[in-house]
């Protein structure tokens, strides 16, 4: 329906010659199939070539074309397909009871293929909700899938607080550690992930995120981005307390926040395509959260002016 073009899809020969109509085409009337999908019912005949209604059709004086069956694969009455049946073989020719089944069967192909289509259309609804909600809280995931998918997520300059969590001497620190210390290490990291969606933020990598300027509400995305950075941190209390005591091990966590305009959406090219954000914010977050002390959180002067209102600093 969508491309009005008829293309065979399969082929089977009940006879020692290969099926081929030139250039791997099945030889099948094409008028025959028209006439079936636009009058929407099963068309038979017992004599193409003496046959009326099919004297000028150039595909049945090429192929010899004599009985032929065609039924419509219907779904809610419009044909999404059709199924075409010629006997070359036998003498017989088909009967009324014979293209009965066939629109019988047809109906059934119909509803299938729609049913298939279906499934295909919510599997890749699944896959795609999957993959934005990696990476969008889901109030955003929602907005997005009925804007029509990650498609239609442009790469656009906009005003944004980028925060940015630092554990500076994370690397060094891992070397040797029994594997009770690496769950842990990775708990932080979960929980600051989840910090992030509920607050509105949207995960760039595992130590990135920005929160967006969204139409109406000037300054709550940097309000957002420092109380998440703030909860980090009292999440990450615990945590810290236990790898001293049980594995004497010093962890640092710093989180900064950084405001200003950069370019968000998606990079890359084939299948590896991320969201991502370029600009000074992310530059300045990243450093700031790398001097922080364990506990801090750093913001400087653009998010100050933002959050002052609101928080106290």
């Amino acid at each position: 329906p969508e491309s009005g073009g008829l293309t065979p899809v399969a082929a089977v020969g009940m006879e020692e010659e290969p099926v081929t109509g030139g250039e791997g085409q099945a030889p099948l009337s094409r008028t025959i199939v028209e006439q079936t999908v636009r009058e929407r019912r099963t068309v038979l005949t017992s004599n193409a070539e003496a046959d009326p209604r099919f004297n000028e059709a150039p595909s049945v004086a090429r192929y010899d074309v004599r009985a032929v069956l065609c039924s419509p694969c219907r779904w809610q009455g419009e044909p999404v397909g059709a199924v075409y049946l010629e006997r070359n073989v036998s003498k017989e020719p088909f009967v009324e009871e014979d293209a009965q089944h066939l629109q019988d069967l047809g109906d059934l192909l119909g509803i299938a293929f729609m049913a298939w289509r279906a499934h295909l259309v919510s599997r890749r609804e699944d896959w795609e909700r999957e993959r934005l909600e990696r990476t969008f809280p889901p109030a955003r995931v929602a907005s997005i899938l009925a804007a029509g998918g990650g498609a239609m997520v442009r790469r656009d300059i906009r005003e944004a607080c980028v925060l940015s969590l630092a554990v500076p001497r994370h690397a060094g620190l891992l070397d040797g550690l029994d594997e009770e210390a690496w769950r842990l290490i990775s708990q932080l990291y979960a929980q600051a992930h989840e910090i992030v969606l509920r607050h509105g933020g949207v995960l760039l990598s595992a130590e990135t995120a920005v929160f967006e300027a969204v139409e109406g509400k000037a300054d709550e995305f940097a309000v957002e981005a420092v109380r998440a950075a703030v909860e980090i941190q009292r999440a990450a209390r615990p945590l810290v307390k236990r790898l001293a005591r049980e594995n004497k091990m010093t962890l640092t966590i710093g989180l900064a926040a950084a405001t200003g305009r950069v370019l968000a959406g998606y990079f890359g090219a084939g299948r590896r395509v991320d969201y991502w954000a370029l600009g000074d914010p992310m530059r300045v977050a990243h450093g700031l959260a790398a001097t922080a002390s364990d506990g801090e959180v750093l913001i400087e002067h653009a998010t100050q002016s933002r959050v002052r209102i609101f928080l106290n600093t």
